[in-house]
């Protein structure tokens, strides 16, 4: 009697085990929900049963009568629900063209970035001064010594002639200091500091005449001391 009932229980656990098994492994398929699924995010518009949407559910499903309201075809165009999804080949699309555009709009953007960029770069370095130095500390030289002749030739009678060619020659050197700052704030670039020290070159020359002129005017009416 032991012998059997160890036999039985052996079976049933056997026969549980394989009961067990085969459910794990069914595949359970709803073919009905999966075509409601695919309808509501992505890809075909269609419900199953047919009758069961046509009947009770014709305006989410877009259900259209074929044959004695025994058979349906359904349109998305008819639901009043819609996707929730875009189809995915729309979506593909999409963004292709959103890719694309944006990388037009960086195309179009790239040369005006790259001259800003440059001219950033540009004024941060006076590469001109050093090219004029020289010459605007000789013509300073030359305006000093004719005017402080002027004065100790005169006696300081042309001292008001001689502030006044001073307070000229303040306003080039003045403009030449402007032309020479560089970094942030500084918006001159290289090749309009060049044309600003042309320009101040021939302002200062003509200080340098003013003061030549009041040395002769000085040397005629003053006798050396």
């Amino acid at each position: 009697m032991m012998i059997y009932k160890k036999f039985a229980v052996v079976a049933a656990l056997a026969a549980g085990a394989m009961c067990y098994s085969t459910a794990a492994v069914k595949v359970i398929s709803d073919s009905g929900k999966q075509k409601q699924v695919k309808s509501m995010e992505s890809i075909d518009w269609n419900f199953e049963p047919a009758i069961y949407y046509g009947w009770f559910h014709p305006n989410y499903s877009g259900a259209k009568n074929k044959f004695l309201g025994l058979d349906y075809s359904f349109h998305e165009d008819r639901s009043d629900t819609k996707r929730l999804m875009w189809i995915r080949s729309e979506n593909t699309a999409l963004e292709q063209w959103r890719t694309e555009r944006m990388q037009a709009e960086l195309d179009m953007l790239a040369p005006v970035v790259k001259e800003e960029a440059y001219q950033a770069a540009d004024r941060l370095v006076d590469i001109h001064y050093t090219s004029y130095k020289d010459e605007f500390e000789r013509l300073q030289d030359q305006i000093e010594q004719c005017l402080a002749y002027s004065i100790d030739r005169s006696r300081g009678k042309m001292r008001e002639a001689v502030e006044e060619i001073i307070a000229h020659n303040k306003i080039v050197c003045d403009n030449i200091a402007y032309i020479r700052k560089t970094g942030p704030g500084a918006e001159m670039e290289n090749a309009s500091r060049q044309d600003g020290y042309e320009q101040a070159l021939l302002d200062m020359r003509a200080v340098l005449a003013e003061s030549i002129y009041l040395l002769r005017t000085t040397i005629n009416l003053y006798p050396p001391k």
